[in-house]
């Protein structure tokens, strides 16, 4: 995959969080490391209900 995909291709970052917890990114590391941000990003918008 060529590098700009994994350090500047938003649309395709969208399209693999798009398949939710069904998919894990090994590598590259990089591109890993940003769905994991982006993700702890999108969670820490909802306030957790223990109810």
């Amino acid at each position: 995959m060529p590098h700009w995909v994994v350090t500047a291709d938003y649309e395709f970052k969208r399209w693999i969080l798009g398949f939710g917890a069904q998919v894990k990114v090994y590598a590259p590391v990089e591109l890993a490391q940003d769905l994991q941000a982006m993700a702890q990003a999108i969670a820490a918008i909802y306030p957790v209900d223990d109810s």
